[in-house]
């Protein structure tokens, strides 16, 4: 009984997976058949990459060029904010809108509680317990919408060496390879990334209780 469940998992699994295995395979082959057209060592990832923008049109082109799409994107937030009451980014890019909004509200509602949920002043239980409780979770939710785009980034080994062979092929495609291939510490990005879980579950379970 076991080993035909057994079978029946891996058969779904490989199935689940046939178009992945397919994909891998037609990148075997392609690595197979296309021949290297030169290699080179680079000081860092895409250091072969490099332009040089002159003075002349740094300032006379590129400049005002930006400075027009700053000043045309500005009359178009405006002008979605008249007519829609907001402006769409804020839309498309929720999270962060939502995140910025958050914030100082959810700081006033801590710096101001006169109070907590009842789950957390029970019977036998005071309520300056409860609210102390209560402040800790919204210091939760409150560090993750702070922290939503402040993560941090992998660690290097020490003596890390950026170095990369840059190898070209002959249908025009280019490969990155490193010297120094010591894995990298995910350890603090790991845990931002739990924090900040743990924050946006409890502003999800306790969103009702969020008024004073």
């Amino acid at each position: 009984m076991i080993d035909k469940k057994i079978k029946t998992i891996s058969e779904k699994v490989f199935n689940d997976h046939d178009e992945l295995f397919k994909k891998l395979a037609e990148s075997e082959k392609m690595d197979k058949e296309r021949k290297v057209v030169s290699e080179k060592v680079v000081p860092k990832m895409f250091g072969d990459i490099g332009t040089k923008i002159s003075f002349f049109k740094k300032w006379f082109y590129y400049k005002p060029s930006w400075w027009w799409m700053d000043f045309s994107y500005w009359l178009k937030r405006k002008w979605q904010r008249l007519t829609t009451g907001f402006e769409h980014h804020e839309s498309f890019d929720y999270f962060h809108w939502n995140a910025k909004m958050a914030v100082p509200r959810l700081k006033m509602l801590r710096d101001n509680l006169h109070g907590c949920p009842s789950e957390f002043a029970p019977e036998g239980k005071s309520v300056e317990e409860g609210v102390e409780e209560w402040t800790e979770i919204l210091n939760k939710i409150i560090w993750a919408f702070e922290n939503i785009d402040n993560e941090p980034m992998p660690k290097k080994p020490d003596d890390y060496d950026p170095r990369q062979t840059v190898t070209e092929y002959d249908d025009g495609s280019v490969s990155y390879k490193a010297f120094d291939d010591r894995k990298w510490d995910w350890s603090e990005a790991k845990e931002h990334a739990r924090k900040m879980q743990e924050g946006l579950d409890l502003y999800g379970k306790y969103y009702l209780n969020l008024w004073d």
